[in-house]
């Protein structure tokens, strides 16, 4: 699955990555920091969306984050 990271006041995505461990990524994402080459930040929420790319349905986790 797409999981993008995206900064929850400027709606700057900060990182989109692939994974087939979505609950070990939410886990760890879900700690105290997470440290990108941008800055660090915290959690602040999650939300699974949906589009359509090419006229296929297509789903992408879109964890929030804020500056710290």
């Amino acid at each position: 699955m797409n999981v993008a990271f995206v900064h929850n006041q400027t709606g700057e995505e900060i990182l989109i990555t692939h994974t087939d461990d979505i609950a070990g990524l939410l886990a760890a994402a879900q700690g105290s920091a997470i440290t990108f080459p941008v800055g660090r930040f915290k959690y602040d929420y999650h939300t699974l969306d949906y589009y359509a790319e090419e006229g296929i349905m297509m789903h992408e986790l879109v964890i929030y984050v804020e500056a710290i």
